[in-house]
């Protein structure tokens, strides 16, 4: 799960500042209390956007691997301009598996249900040579 304590510790005591929240006071109590809950917390779901660059020639391969837990959900869209080999496979300790794992020729929106903790690796490979390089376009939510 996400979790943004960092950010929000340094969003209190900017407030906290500006604001003149004397250290002992009933309002400097409760924004603690604020903070605690909202770390305590976890953040929704944030889309995240992964442009990965593909070189041109016929059989050049990109990852981009995350780490995901059991029970998690992978919702996912990329796009291509080229046709290209595509899958997600999960490294266990005694083989690998491939919950998706097909030719796209233009984009592949989906949703992955997390089975096993691990690292996954969403996986593109070039059926051919193209006339120049290119970028694949993926974006992903967990939930």
């Amino acid at each position: 799960m996400l979790y943004r304590f960092e950010t929000l510790r340094v969003v209190f005591f900017s407030v906290s500042r500006v604001f003149r929240v004397n250290p002992g006071s009933i309002f400097h109590a409760a924004s603690r209390a604020l903070v605690a809950l909202v770390v305590a917390a976890p953040l929704s779901a944030e889309q995240v956007q992964h442009s990965a660059p593909m070189a041109a020639h016929e059989g050049y391969f990109r990852e981009h691997c995350l780490e995901l837990q059991a029970g998690q959900k992978l919702d996912f869209r990329f796009t291509t301009p080229n046709p290209v080999n595509f899958n997600i496979h999960h490294h266990s300790e005694t083989d690998t598996t491939y919950p998706v794992r097909q030719q796209v020729e233009s984009e592949l929106t989906t949703t992955l249900p997390i089975a096993d903790s691990g690292e996954y690796c969403f996986m593109w490979r070039n059926l051919a040579d193209y006339p120049a390089a290119y970028p694949i376009e993926l974006t992903y939510q967990l939930r």
